[in-house]
């Protein structure tokens, strides 16, 4: 398994290595211009709709917040149920850390 990591993390370095050779010098000539010149009339999502590669990370950003919500309120909920299970089960009053399991899976977590 952990090298199955350190590949993971050879890969990435490899990649920032690549990306690095590839913004190392800066464009000259007709690319030059092309990066400088401003932006026209048209707006962020006008952009962004006509440039595919914008909208492959708009829709990537969008899919990361719904897994993201979707993972958290699973977390919430099945913290909050193992909760209610041991407070039956063991049948004690509040502690003062219950409330951390009600409020923010979060907190529970880190600390």
């Amino acid at each position: 398994m952990m090298l199955l990591a350190g590949a993971g993390l050879l890969v990435g370095l490899g990649f920032t290595w690549m990306a690095n050779q590839a913004f190392r010098y800066p464009p000259t000539g007709a690319a030059r211009k092309s990066a400088e010149k401003p932006l026209g009339k048209e707006g962020g999502f006008e952009l962004a709709l006509k440039n595919h590669y914008l909208t492959l990370v708009a829709l990537l950003i969008f899919l990361l917040n719904v897994v993201n919500t979707t993972g958290e309120y699973i977390l919430s909920s099945f913290v909050v149920e193992q909760r209610r299970l041991w407070r039956h089960k063991q049948k004690v009053a509040d502690s003062p850390w219950v409330p951390l399991l009600e409020n923010s899976t979060v907190r529970f977590i880190a600390g």
